[in-house]
């Protein structure tokens, strides 16, 4: 079956806008779904670093309670120390691993300090409020 060039032409100029028309609307609508793509990987970040902000708060709460016990048990010990007219070897070794113990805690809790500062400025940079 052949076609006259004219028929060809006219189906061919009928077809251009309409095609047009939808290759624009589907570039409209993917460019939508990039910009929600992105918008949903950066809520995903977000969520992470909400979660590791808790999850370093639950890990400081825990730490300052084991401070607190190293503390109280370091002051006791210091105390059987000075009662004691002459302290014996084996106290004073005690009283020595527990400042190191008690000086292990702190250097943790400032550790996890500073990464709690840092994920809450991150957090703020994202436009997240904790």
């Amino acid at each position: 079956m052949k076609m006259n060039l004219s028929v060809v032409m006219s189906l061919k100029d009928k077809t251009t806008a309409p095609l047009k028309t939808i290759r624009e609307e589907s570039d409209h609508y993917s460019k939508a779904i990039k910009a929600i793509q992105k918008r949903q990987q950066d809520d995903s970040a977000s969520i992470g670093m909400i979660n590791a902000f808790r999850t370093n708060r639950k890990a400081m709460d825990k730490n300052s309670l084991a401070i607190a016990t190293a503390n109280e048990k370091l002051q006791e010990l210091q105390q059987k120390q000075q009662a004691a007219t002459k302290p014996s070897a084996a106290l004073t070794e005690r009283i020595t691993k527990q400042q190191e113990k008690l000086s292990a805690l702190n250097q943790t809790q400032e550790e996890s300090k500073k990464r709690l500062i840092g994920l809450g400025k991150q957090l703020r940079k994202s436009g997240v409020r904790m």
